[in-house]
């Protein structure tokens, strides 16, 4: 009956309320017939859990590109390769005193080394601004049915991981994916230990999906499988029309609140603002955001 039987033996099963720590299982893994009436936490502590998607490490780092006038990377030297006519700015920036990299639409994209992800553990986080909505790739590595990419597909975003696609996608904010000629906050965060992957828009959460780490291909959720390409794919099939400014990548999949933060603090990075652990900090951010948008006049 049904194929789901179970062939052996059980013993001992003791259902308590409340959840049991690890600690907790390992004391009555190693004493047989005890009860957590005896548990000794002393012998047997908590070791506590590994980090949850969106934790930020101790080993927290981000890269960063201003495109302030050029295409370098801030203190490092993965600096971006101009392919077409994609320059760097001084002036056109997503919020005052900032430079952002142009893309006219036609061959062009900037290149930056793969080794800028090299772990299935990372986030991309970027300024972008539409002017011409058409279906360009906002970035990619590599071809058709990438292995990492985020597009604009009409009126909605569209993600890729691993040489297949998840549904499209619209800014929760808006209901579109990004208004014409107006400045978007996007995100994509990857988690490959965990299987997870997250797109916001504008701080808030617009996709997620949960996934085994080897679905599909097996190309999903993994480091870079070539350079990384801003505004095009690696052959150049998918021209996006725009200006991109502030690329930062980091070495954890950012959570929604460390999404918010940047949106709230456009030019700085998650190591500039510290962590959302109270009320006031939070407070902080709103009234950051809230200046910022008296700015742009929204």
């Amino acid at each position: 009956i049904g194929g789901r039987t179970y062939s052996g033996y059980m013993d001992e099963v003791q259902i308590y309320q409340g959840s049991a720590n690890t600690g907790m299982a390992q004391y009555l893994y190693a004493n047989p017939g005890a009860t957590l009436a005896t548990y000794d936490a002393g012998a047997y502590p908590d070791p506590g859990c590994t980090a949850a998607p969106g934790d930020r490490p101790a080993n927290a780092a981000v890269r960063r590109w201003k495109f302030d006038g050029n295409l370098n990377e801030e203190g490092g030297t993965a600096h971006g390769t101009a392919i077409g006519n994609a320059a760097a700015g001084t002036d056109n920036g997503a919020f005052a005193g900032s430079g952002a990299v142009s893309f006219d639409g036609n061959n062009d994209a900037v290149a930056i080394d793969q080794s800028v992800i090299s772990t299935n553990k990372y986030s991309i986080a970027v300024w972008t601004k539409d002017t011409s909505g058409n279906n360009g790739y906002l970035f990619a590595d590599s071809n058709d049915y990438a292995n990492l990419l985020l597009r604009r597909f009409n009126t909605e975003f569209s993600f890729w991981a691993g040489g297949d696609d998840f549904p499209n996608f619209v800014d929760p904010n808006t209901g579109v994916a990004a208004t014409y000629d107006e400045w978007h906050h996007l995100v994509v965060a990857i988690d490959g230990e965990w299987g997870n992957a997250r797109v916001y828009v504008d701080g808030t959460l617009a996709f997620e999906e949960n996934i085994e780490p080897d679905w599909g291909t097996g190309n999903g959720f993994q480091a870079l499988v070539s350079d990384l390409y801003l505004g095009n794919r690696a052959d150049l099939g998918r021209d996006y029309a725009g200006l991109m400014d502030d690329l930062q990548i980091y070495n954890w999949n950012l959570s929604e609140a460390d999404a918010k933060l940047l949106f709230d603090n456009p030019g700085l990075t998650l190591m500039e603002v510290p962590e959302p652990s109270s009320l006031v900090l939070l407070l902080a951010a709103a009234l950051s955001g809230l200046a910022w948008r008296r700015l742009r006049g929204v």
